[in-house]
């Protein structure tokens, strides 16, 4: 049986007038909600996704997989597999193509959150998986 999210649709009045909202509710300010209406959704299979551009470029310019981005990659499935039940839902490590964010590089991206990050090593992976994935912190100093 999947596991379920529980989404609350309603409308709202407040000072900028009536306005639709949903998951949760809205920010307008001092409000008065009614006519709340529960649905139910599937949540995604993975909590987290995460995209490690590994792309080469044929005209020499800067690129992820000039930076052992390939490499790390593969540390961090390693890693988030020795970890299993310690990082909280379901993750999947993807290889990505450019993500035109060559001169910061290498780079990833986390997903939901759509969180940037720069990378150099193992320590900066075992950190971002530590405290991203694990205990839903974003990491300040790798963050681009």
């Amino acid at each position: 049986m999947p596991t379920v999210a529980r989404l609350f649709i309603g409308r709202v009045t407040g000072a900028r007038g009536e306005q639709t909202c949903g998951d949760g509710g809205c920010l307008v300010g001092y409000v008065w909600i009614s006519d709340l209406e529960e649905i139910i959704v599937d949540e995604s299979y993975y909590k987290y996704h995460l995209f490690f551009c590994v792309n080469t470029r044929s005209d020499g310019g800067p690129c992820c997989g000039d930076s052992s981005a390939p490499q790390l990659r593969d540390y961090a499935k390693q890693r988030i597999g020795e970890l299993g039940d310690a990082i909280p839902g379901n993750v999947r490590v993807n290889t990505a193509g450019c993500m035109n964010r060559c001169a910061e590089g290498p780079v990833l991206v986390i997903y939901p959150e759509a969180v940037w990050y720069r990378y150099q090593n193992r320590a900066d992976i075992d950190e971002i998986i530590t405290e991203h994935l694990c205990n839903g912190r974003p990491v300040s100093r790798l963050r681009i």
